[in-house]
């Protein structure tokens, strides 16, 4: 059974905090890239296919598998592929990017391959992903990412920007535009859109995190913040979203609250609801960032842009 999605909703977390192999899934990921303090876009579509990877390796842990198995696997490759969709047009019924992979992986076989494209002025990531249950080594995917660019996508091209691949084991691999550059024979696709388009992100004026310590106990174990921002020229804010690091892990995850309507100003909330079992301590806010509903975003996962809007970057959970 195959098959291409958006990107993966950001609790897959979850999945691994209510196992003990979180340790180590919270090092899944085999390659490491710093994200670009001003695209915060990228970062998290980045940071959803590394939830993707930890929830893996927990649930590969999980079926018995050891450390000392994991520790001898290779991460998985990309060998080859191209961009295969040379022009969208929005409001074209059946018109998406589409693209092929070539991958090699180690014997746990390939579970999960993401893209990310970068529109033209490189305020917008959109991306998709493919999946499949089938433990093949190597071969080629091929995929169209069905999620509609939105009547507000930038026209010009978009270039892809990022590709992960992941195994069933949760190693993975994460590769640059520059590093696609030598494996890919077409790295974009161009956008036609005659309407209007939403050129700039979301402005952020200020923010406020409501409480600094979180009760376990409590009726609603809740991280409340809000951040106020405008887009007064785009298509309306949809959501707001936290990094937050757990006490231990080197990964973050997201906390988000989207709007039911689009807002062109206001507060809009990033709070946070705490599971009984999430573990206690200090939690680190690593990023921000508030997106409309064309997906353009502005934020920062810069620790100083954090403690300028918020005053501070961590909270406490007690029992």
């Amino acid at each position: 059974m195959r098959k291409s999605s958006a990107l993966l909703p950001r609790a897959a977390f979850a999945a691994c905090a209510a196992l003990a192999a979180c340790p180590s899934a919270g090092a899944a990921p085999t390659t490491s890239l710093a994200i670009p303090a001003n695209n915060a876009a990228l970062a998290q579509s980045r940071q959803q296919t590394r939830d993707v990877a930890i929830a893996l390796r927990a649930q590969w842990l999980a079926r018995g598998h050891s450390v000392q198995q994991l520790a001898a696997l290779a991460p998985p490759t990309i060998s080859g592929g191209s961009v295969t969709a040379s022009t969208i047009t929005v409001g074209t019924a059946g018109q998406y990017p589409s693209l092929s992979v070539a991958y090699s992986a180690d014997t746990p076989g390939l579970s999960y391959v993401s893209v990310t494209f970068l529109s033209p002025s490189g305020e917008t990531a959109y991306g998709g992903s493919y999946s499949t249950w089938y433990y093949t080594q190597t071969g080629t995917v091929s995929f169209a990412i069905v999620t509609p660019l939105g009547l507000y996508a930038q026209p010009g091209n978009w270039s892809l920007a990022s590709a992960t691949v992941v195994d069933n084991a949760g190693n993975s691999t994460t590769y640059t535009a520059t590093q696609l550059q030598a494996l890919f024979t077409n790295l974009s696709f161009t956008v036609v859109n005659t309407g209007p388009s939403a050129k700039a992100p979301p402005k952020i004026k200020s923010g406020a995190l409501l409480n600094d310590t979180v009760s376990l106990s409590a009726k609603f174990p809740v991280l409340a913040a809000n951040i106020t921002a405008s887009d007064k020229d785009g298509p309306g804010i949809y959501e707001a979203y936290l990094l937050i690091q757990p006490p231990g892990q080197t990964y973050s995850y997201f906390s988000v609250l989207p709007n039911a309507l689009p807002m062109a100003r206001g507060k809009v909330h990033a709070n946070n609801v705490f599971a009984s079992y999430s573990p206690t301590g200090t939690y680190a806010i690593t990023g921000f960032a508030v997106c409309d509903y064309a997906f353009n975003c502005s934020g920062s996962n810069s620790d100083a842009a954090v403690v300028a809007l918020f005053g501070t970057d961590s909270f406490t959970v007690t029992p």
